[in-house]
C-alpha cells in the first residue's frame, strides 16, 4: 500500500467517524438524558403521558446505539438485546394491563404473580447485561469508557433484587415488606436516573473525541520518491 493510500484510508476513517458515529452517539446520549429526566419527574399517576414520553425517548436511544454503522455493539446477539431493551417497557405495559384484572381477585394475588414479576424484571436486566458485556469486550467504544455500561447495569439491578427478596413468601413479614416498598421504589428511580444520565453523558463525551489508536505518519519533502 502506498503512502497516499494510507493517508486516504485515515481520512476516510476520520470522515466516517464524523459523519456517522459522532452525531448518532451524541443524539443517543441526549435522548437518554432527556428521557431519563422526564421519566424521573413523571412517577405519579397524573403524569402517565410524561412517563410514556420519557420511556419512548430512552427506547429511541437504545435503538440508535443498536442499529446502523454507528452502533456501539458488535455481536448480533447484542443488537437483538438492545432492541429487546427498547421494546420491553411497551410490551410490559400491554402485558400488565391485560394481567392485572385477572390478578387482583378477592384482594389476593395468584400463584403465578411472583413468577411473572420475576420474569418481567429479569428480561431487561439480561438484555442490558448482554449489551454491556459486548461493549466492555469490544473495540467500538474507547477503552476508558467500556466499563461504564456494566456499572450502570449494576446500579439498576440492586433495587429489583431487593424487591424480589421481599416478594419471597415468608422471607419478611407483610408489614416490613410494605414499609420498605416506598423507599425501594425511590431508590430504584434514583439508580435508574443516575445510570441513564451517566450513560448519556458518556455517549456525548465519546462522540466528541477524535478517533484514536491510529498513528498518523508525517513525511517531509525529502521522503518523497523522485
Amino acid at each position: 500500500m502506498s503512502r497516499g493510500d494510507i493517508v486516504e484510508d485515515m481520512d476516510a476513517s476520520t470522515s466516517w467517524f464524523s459523519r456517522v458515529r459522532r452525531p448518532l452517539w451524541a443524539a443517543g446520549g441526549a435522548l437518554l438524558i432527556v428521557g431519563a429526566l422526564i421519566d424521573a419527574v413523571a412517577m405519579s399517576p397524573e403524569n402517565g403521558w410524561a412517563h410514556i414520553v420519557g420511556t419512548m425517548l430512552v427506547s429511541a436511544a437504545w435503538l440508535a446505539f443498536a442499529l446502523g454503522r454507528g452502533r456501539v455493539v458488535e455481536r448480533v446477539t447484542s443488537v437483538v438485546a438492545l432492541v429487546v431493551l427498547a421494546a420491553w417497557p411497551f410490551a410490559g405495559m400491554i402485558a400488565w394491563s391485560l394481567l392485572m384484572p385477572a390478578a387482583v381477585v378477592n384482594e389476593t394475588l395468584p400463584d403465578w404473580w411472583f413468577t411473572a414479576t420475576t420474569v418481567s424484571e429479569l428480561i431487561p436486566v439480561a438484555a442490558a447485561l448482554i449489551a454491556a458485556v459486548d461493549v466492555f469486550r469490544g473495540e467500538r467504544v474507547p477503552r476508558g469508557f467500556r466499563a461504564m455500561p456494566l456499572v450502570a447495569v449494576g446500579l439498576c439491578v440492586v433495587p429489583p433484587v431487593i424487591f424480589q427478596v421481599l416478594l419471597v413468601p415468608g422471607a419478611f413479614s407483610s408489614g416490613v415488606a410494605l414499609g420498605l416498598l416506598p423507599t425501594l421504589s425511590e431508590l430504584a428511580t434514583l439508580c435508574r436516573l443516575v445510570a441513564l444520565v451517566g450513560l448519556g453523558v458518556m455517549a456525548i463525551v465519546v462522540a466528541q473525541r477524535s478517533p484514536g489508536g491510529v498513528a498518523v505518519p508525517v513525511y517531509s519533502s525529502s521522503d518523497e520518491a523522485p
